[in-house]
């Protein structure tokens, strides 16, 4: 077992690595009922609360245990093509995070952030274009791959500096 679902300090429920988990691995896929963006209108508080989008017009209200992972504005974990995957090294114990704001364009949620994190953002919306300039590029290679195709001209500019970055560091490391 990779994760365990567990109270949290300030959160309620959160989900818990139950072992050591390598940057890339694969953690689990997302089970949960696809809506219609139309029918996510319709959608109670609580379901809300535990949606994402996974296409342009379609929505996912998410299934135990993915429903109890909490937002960070310092993620952990990303999700693509309905599978979640460590963003990084995370260790035995270390609750998962996701940026909410990933992979996302609605303008009309938002939520006040309790994360603690040195980077909290205070607030949360669900608009990805919404967020600074150098968030977007730090998660470039971590959107969707739905939402690089359908926003493929408005993430132009952001592949473009994704690129640059990564060839500084490449320059950076031939130094050494």
């Amino acid at each position: 077992m990779k994760i365990i679902v567990k109270k949290t300090g300030n959160r309620g429920r959160g989900v818990f690595a139950a072992r050591a988990l390598r940057k890339g691995e694969f953690i689990l896929s997302l089970k949960g009922k696809v809506i219609s963006t139309e029918e996510m209108l319709a959608a109670s508080k609580y379901h809300l609360d535990h949606m994402g989008a996974i296409g342009k017009d379609l929505c996912m209200i998410f299934g135990y245990p993915e429903k109890y992972i909490n937002h960070s504005c310092s993620p952990n974990v990303f999700e693509r093509n309905r599978e979640l995957f460590a963003m990084k090294t995370i260790k035995k114990g270390e609750e998962l995070f996701y940026d909410y704001a990933i992979s996302d364009v609605d303008d009309q949620w938002s939520m006040r952030c309790k994360c603690g994190s040195r980077n909290c953002r205070k607030v949360i919306n669900g608009h990805f274009f919404q967020l600074p300039l150098n968030i977007k590029v730090k998660y470039y290679p971590y959107l969707d791959d739905w939402f690089k195709k359908e926003f493929r001209h408005e993430l132009k500019p952001i592949k473009r500096l994704w690129n640059d970055k990564c060839k500084k560091e490449a320059k950076h490391k031939k130094r050494r």
